[in-house]
């Protein structure tokens, strides 16, 4: 089946109808919007329905990446890469837990064995793959070929081209531009400019370039690349602009370029980058000291992640679980809608325990689930309003077939129809004027058709 997503000139048309009117006389019927989920799993080619990780490259392609090997959507159909022990330009591992793109177009996967340089044209890979840690920071040979054992869970590329990774239990590792080996920086706790931890639970590169890191349990640290040392932000109980808590499960940033941070038990914080360390807490607990914003009782705290998309909400996954999108009125006011999987209904969300969430370039929000496979999101999709003839009414459609749409350069719309003439919309008035022939009326149209 053909799920590829296409905008018409009626959806669009359809679309400015329900954005500059409301239902009058009965000619606009507008029900209340009801969210409408596409699902992906197994039964469409998914590898597996546990999704880690969810990419759009720049050539349009999806990328997901799952329990059991990488998934490349086209809009029709997936393409699924694994690990095949003999084949050395397959990718490192099967468990994927992150994705990204470089300057090149080569895809860089993040795996439960190490991490792989993907080139989307010849499909092969180049991997590196990391043995235990031991000693201070120190450079270490990438061979693919020995026991992968170190995790890379995040992975992320600056505008220098180095690609960092994020590790469980060997710190932040860093490939430049032009070398074949990771440098990695692990925590020195005689020196407090180093990273607070070698357990790296996710990696964050800003607008600005600037490398931001969560250790588990340590809070925020920012990477100044040209010294090599790290400034940290914490959690001080004392201090209600601090972080909400240290642990911290994602990390964003929204449409104004502040942080937007996801916190274990502890809500979701903003961070404006021109005011290092001044956090604002959007929704949840700060320091188990009660609720910083809403109705707490509505967002559930124990976040798996948060992100903020293109028009400000913010998206929350929870181990609830529950996935929930908080939008702000301009009070600052949280307002808590919550999505559920309803077994009954295949429009709606395929799994409520949510390990990934993603907007692509058409703002349409995609989820990773941990057992019912992707779900895509489209919000336009609940706001349209359809518009019908209504009979004795004068100002409405003057019929419901339809042959022609057109928006002018100034905006005004027109409809065609195939058996009363031609309609102008009138937002004003919120319905129509209609130009019929008239057989004693030679200015008139020549024909209703």
């Amino acid at each position: 089946m053909n799920l590829r997503v296409r905008w018409t000139g009626v959806t669009l048309l359809l679309a400015l109808f329900a954005a500059s009117a409301s239902p009058a006389k009965g000619q606009l019927v507008c029900p209340q919007p009801q969210p409408r989920f596409d699902r992906f799993s197994v039964e469409d080619g998914l590898s597996a329905n546990y999704v880690r990780s969810v990419y759009q490259d720049k050539t349009g392609f999806l990328w997901f990446g799952t329990a059991d090997g990488l998934n490349r959507y086209d809009g029709q159909e997936f393409r699924v890469y694994r690990h095949e022990p003999d084949d050395a330009t397959s990718i490192v591992g099967n468990i994927i837990n992150d994705i990204a793109e470089d300057a090149t177009g080569h895809l860089w996967i993040a795996t439960a064995n190490g991490i792989s340089r993907l080139d989307p044209t010849t499909q092969q890979a180049k991997s590196y793959a990391f043995p235990e840690p031991s000693g201070p920071a120190s450079s270490r040979t990438s061979d693919p070929n020995e026991s992968p054992r170190l995790s890379v869970r995040a992975v992320e590329i600056d505008s220098s081209g180095t690609v960092w990774i994020a590790t469980r239990g060997g710190g932040l590792g860093g490939l430049q531009p032009g070398s074949d080996q990771f440098t990695f920086l692990r925590a020195d706790h005689t020196d407090p400019a180093t990273i607070p931890g070698d357990s790296v639970s996710t990696i964050f590169v800003d607008q600005r370039g600037t490398l931001w890191t969560a250790t588990q349990g340590k809070g925020l640290s920012r990477y100044d690349a040209a010294s090599g040392t790290f400034t940290h932000f914490r959690h001080d109980p004392a201090d209600r602009t601090t972080l909400a808590s240290h642990f911290i499960r994602s990390l964003g940033q929204d449409s104004s370029g502040a942080l937007i941070i996801g916190l274990w038990r502890g809500g979701v914080d903003r961070m404006p980058l021109d005011q290092p360390g001044v956090f604002e807490h959007l929704v949840g607990h700060w320091a188990g000291h009660g609720p910083t914003g809403g109705d707490h009782n509505v967002l559930t705290l124990d976040l798996r992640g948060a992100m903020a998309d293109r028009s400000g909400a913010v998206w929350v996954s929870t181990f609830a679980p529950s996935l929930e999108r908080v939008r702000f009125d301009e009070s600052g006011t949280p307002h808590v809608t919550r999505f559920s999987n309803e077994p009954s209904d295949v429009n709606s969300l395929g799994d409520t325990d949510i390990l990934s969430i993603y907007e692509d370039r058409r703002g349409n929000m995609w989820f990773g689930g941990w057992r019912g496979g992707v779900s895509r999101y489209d919000p336009t999709a609940a706001t349209y309003c359809h518009v019908r003839h209504a009979g004795s009414d004068a100002t409405s459609i003057p019929s419901n077939n339809v042959t022609a749409l057109l928006a002018s350069a100034d905006g005004t719309i027109w409809v065609g129809t195939s058996d009363a003439g031609l309609a102008r919309y009138v937002p004003e008035q919120r319905g129509f004027v209609v130009y019929q022939h008239r057989g004693d009326d030679p200015t008139s149209l020549p024909d209703n058709r």
